[in-house]
């Protein structure tokens, strides 16, 4: 588990983890470049107040991903019960 120094809109932040520092970089930019472009349409409002707009749209867009995916697999396992019970008829009738 490694410390690693990502920056965040203006404030240097180490973080602890076991992933790759590629990946928390990344991270780290994506939340970095949200804050910016929050901040652009409110530059009135506190860093506390950008962050806490930045955490509800991220959360928005995760939430809205999951129940998009979640309705895709439900979807799949419904056709995949219909071809197993397909599959099942066609097997009964070669028995």
């Amino acid at each position: 588990m490694g410390t690693i120094k990502v920056n965040i809109f203006g404030q240097e932040y180490p973080i602890v983890g076991d992933d790759e520092e590629s990946y928390i970089k990344e991270l780290a930019h994506l939340v970095d470049t949200e804050m910016k472009n929050n901040s652009d349409q409110a530059p009135m409002l506190p860093a506390s107040r950008i962050a806490v707009m930045t955490c509800l749209n991220i959360m928005d867009r995760f939430m809205k991903h999951k129940k998009k995916h979640q309705s895709e697999l439900h979807e799949i396992l419904t056709l995949c019960d219909g071809l197993l019970g397909r599959i099942d008829k066609v097997e009964g009738k070669n028995h």
